[in-house]
């Protein structure tokens, strides 16, 4: 007869972890924006036609969606 290994569960996460993982989120998060931005510039002076979402809008979705779930 083999032994069946025992199933264990990972660690919960501390604090610490949980802070390190938001920062992580939150650094992410404002290269993304940043990128955004940039590639929106580029398509302006390239004259690509976006589609036409005011700046601030398009901010606020940015960040409901990235950090909308936290207060769920």
């Amino acid at each position: 007869m083999t032994a069946t290994p025992e199933t264990t569960s990972p660690a919960p996460l501390t604090e610490v972890s949980l802070d390190r993982i938001m920062r992580s989120v939150v650094a992410m998060a404002a290269e993304l924006s940043v990128l955004r931005e940039r590639v929106r510039v580029l398509e302006a002076e390239a004259g690509i036609d976006r589609v036409n979402t005011p700046v601030d809008e398009d901010t606020a979705a940015f960040v409901a969606h990235v950090f909308g779930r936290l207060h769920d």
